[in-house]
């Protein structure tokens, strides 16, 4: 669907075609594989004697889709799920089959990309909940039930708040403040991220401009705001967004919009011509979570985020000692090198703040300076901290 969205049908068509080939060098001749619909394929592997051989049959097909696909004018990058599903002497029919397969492709899907699940029974009820869920996202933004937290982010050096983070919260009426964990995932597979994604960005332009800055050398607050992988790829997203900076008069420099590894990594080329139409605008670009993917440098040396954000995990490592400093170290001096501001996520005490301080590191967020707050408590917020 993103190729489709991004770069047309002709292109979705090849590169069916071209996955369909590749499909085809790992499939037996004793089994059946075929197209289903739209971007599903079907593949029936008989003579299996156990659900780990069924397994390894997934690991094969998941296999082709590590090298990019070449097509005629560009190379593309493609994810695939699997949703495994066995048909034993007890099985009604091939219908049941096909979607019990359909049910453990969709955890496949909620679990993340690249990965194959087995079918259970207990998957059934945790899907009628996730539907359950997805309806009630439906009615949850027509009736004002979400709203933006904004959590202060830290000029290291100075101790000067520079702008907020805008965090996107669920308060249900029944069950609460919803963690964004739980929907975030759903409203990505049920297209609700679109409608999500867009009450975000506005709602966080409309609010970042009633905001004043203070202290004597204070500047004008930024806000960042997570853009989704499909929102990142969806073709409207630049005339959406300069749309909302016309419509309200924010200043486009005053927006970060933050991107994570898997964005970037799902199609590095593609990701940096989206980057180029959006810095055009004057928005400015972070790479969130850095260090938790498998693609990092490679996101840093060819995309131009300008800022880059170090996950928790380097900060408050699991085991802290003298490598995991050094490593801490080695990226801020390398993100330097490539003239990259430097924030870390999950500041908490402060020999952190301390130690990010001694290495050079320019911003930070955390509950050691303050946890997400109400936007109507943001304006109280600065005047106390001011």
């Amino acid at each position: 669907k993103r190729v489709n969205d991004t770069l047309g049908h002709k292109v979705g068509d090849e590169l069916l075609v071209a996955v369909s080939h590749r499909l085809e060098t790992v499939s037996r001749a004793t089994n059946t594989l075929g197209r289903f619909g739209g971007d599903e394929f079907l593949y029936l592997a008989e003579g299996l004697t156990s659900p780990g051989e069924a397994e390894e049959v997934a690991k094969r097909i998941l296999s082709v889709f590590i090298e990019p696909f070449q097509l005629a004018k560009m190379r593309v990058n493609q994810c695939a799920s699997i949703g495994i599903a066995i048909f034993s002497a007890d099985s009604e029919n091939v219908t049941e089959i096909i979607q019990d397969a359909d049910i453990a492709l969709y955890e496949a899907k909620r679990q993340g990309k690249s990965r194959y699940t087995l079918f259970s029974r207990d998957m059934q009820e945790a899907i009628s909940i996730d539907f359950e869920l997805a309806r009630e996202m439906k009615l949850a933004l027509s009736s004002g039930e979400f709203s933006i937290y904004y959590q202060p982010i830290i000029d290291l050096a100075t101790t000067e708040v520079v702008g907020f983070e805008a965090l996107l919260r669920w308060n249900h009426p029944v069950r609460g403040m919803v963690p964004p964990q739980e929907f975030i995932a759903i409203a990505e597979q049920r297209d609700l991220i679109f409608d999500l994604g867009t009450f975000a960005l506005r709602q966080a332009i409309s609010d970042a401009g009633s905001w004043e800055s203070v202290g004597a050398r204070a500047k004008p607050l930024f806000v960042a705001v997570n853009l989704a992988p499909r929102q990142f790829y969806d073709p409207n997203l630049t005339i959406e967004i300069e749309d909302m900076l016309n419509a309200s008069g924010f200043p486009s420099s005053r927006l970060i919009l933050e991107i994570t590894e898997s964005v970037a990594f799902t199609d590095i080329s593609l990701c940096a011509r989206v980057i180029a139409h959006l810095r055009q605008l004057g928005v400015s670009i972070a790479l969130d979570d850095f260090g938790t993917g498998y693609s990092s440098l490679t996101c840093l040396s060819l995309l131009d985020t300008g800022i880059v954000k170090i996950d928790e995990s380097f900060v408050r490592p699991a085991q802290e000692n003298q490598y995991s400093k050094d490593l801490m170290e080695a990226t801020v001096s390398f993100c330097h090198k490539l003239d990259m501001t430097v924030l870390a996520e999950g500041i908490e005490d402060q020999e952190q703040l301390e130690h990010l301080r001694s290495l050079g590191c320019d911003l930070g967020q955390g509950h050691l300076f303050s946890p997400a707050i109400s936007a109507r408590e943001v304006a109280a917020w600065l005047t106390r901290t001011a």
